[in-house]
């Protein structure tokens, strides 16, 4: 248990960003999770137009440190090759 004031101020401001942060990560991985399955399921037209939401959500994430910008970004990419892969060649 903390001791001094300082400690005790500390560990509420910790649980409430963890509890902030969780709640953030969540969102973001439901997102990323329904466009990859967007793209599976074959519905392209829609992935396309996800892409840009799920992307905002990333660089928000990167932005306030709740992921790492290279894993945001290479999430990013990843979606990105996966919905031109998934169109068809017409």
């Amino acid at each position: 248990m903390a001791h001094s004031i300082s400690a005790r101020k500390r560990l509420r401001q910790n649980e409430a960003h963890r509890q902030r942060n969780k709640g953030r990560m969540t969102r973001l991985r439901n997102a990323v999770r329904g466009l990859r399955r967007l793209i599976s399921s074959g519905e392209n037209d829609h992935g396309g137009e996800s892409l840009p939401e799920v992307a905002a959500l990333l660089d928000k994430a990167a932005a306030t440190h709740l992921v790492h910008r290279n894993t945001a970004a290479r999430l990013k990419s990843r979606l990105a090759k996966a919905i031109n892969k998934a169109k068809p060649v017409a």
